[in-house]
C-alpha cells in the first residue's frame, strides 16, 4: 500500500530517462495536482498557505521526527528550499502538526535511489480528507513515506542554534 496518491518513486526514477509519452503521463499528475491544490486552496489555513509560498521541500531533508501522543502534536525538523530565490537558498523548518489523527511511515516496495536515513525529500502532496482534517504526505529518495493526518499547522523556521541541538546537528558536529 503506498501513501502517496499523485507522485510515485517509479515517475520519480524514470523522469529522466523515459519517452515522451511517458513524460506527459508524469507532466499530467503533476499538473492534476497543482489543480487539486488550488482548488482546495482556500481550505487550507493560513499559516499552512505561508509555508507553500516560503518554502519547497522537494529536495530537501527531514533532520528529526518527534511525536508527542499526550498534546497530539508531531514536528518534523526539516531542510527546505526557497521559494523566492528559486531554491538557491534554504530554509531550516520545524513543521508541527497539531491535533494529530495519524502518523505513518511506510518502507520501499521497491527498489529506491537509496541514501542514508530517509534520504531526500522529492515531494510532498497535501489533501483535504475532510472538512478541517488534512493530511500532508512525503516521499522520500529511499522509496519511504509519511503520512501525517492533522487539523492544524504551524512552523516555525529555526535559527542555527537550535538545529545544532537535533540529532542532525549532532552527527554534523562529528563530521567536523
Amino acid at each position: 500500500m503506498r501513501l502517496m496518491k499523485f507522485y510515485t518513486l517509479a515517475d520519480w526514477k524514470r523522469e529522466g530517462d523515459c519517452s515522451l509519452q511517458e513524460f506527459d503521463e508524469i507532466t499530467s499528475r503533476v499538473k492534476e495536482y497543482r489543480a487539486y491544490l488550488e482548488s482546495i486552496g482556500s481550505g487550507l489555513s493560513r499559516r499552512f498557505q505561508h509555508f507553500l509560498d516560503l518554502a519547497s521541500l522537494h529536495d530537501g531533508e527531514v533532520l528529526e521526527i518527534s511525536i508527542e501522543p499526550s498534546s497530539a502534536v508531531a514536528s518534523l525538523r526539516c531542510r527546505a528550499l526557497d521559494n523566492a530565490s528559486n531554491g538557491r537558498n534554504g530554509h531550516y523548518l520545524r513543521l508541527n502538526y497539531h491535533e494529530v489523527q495519524n502518523f505513518q511511515s511506510i518502507g520501499p516496495e521497491e527498489e529506491s535511489f537509496g541514501g542514508d536515513g530517509y534520504g531526500d525529500i522529492g515531494y510532498d502532496e497535501i489533501e483535504l480528507l475532510a472538512e478541517g482534517v488534512f493530511q500532508h504526505r512525503l516521499l522520500f529518495s529511499t522509496g519511504i513515506e509519511i503520512a501525517v493526518t492533522f487539523r492544524d499547522f504551524t512552523f516555525d523556521e529555526l535559527l542555527w542554534s537550535q538545529l545544532q541541538e537535533t540529532a542532525y546537528g549532532k552527527w554534523r558536529r562529528l563530521l567536523e
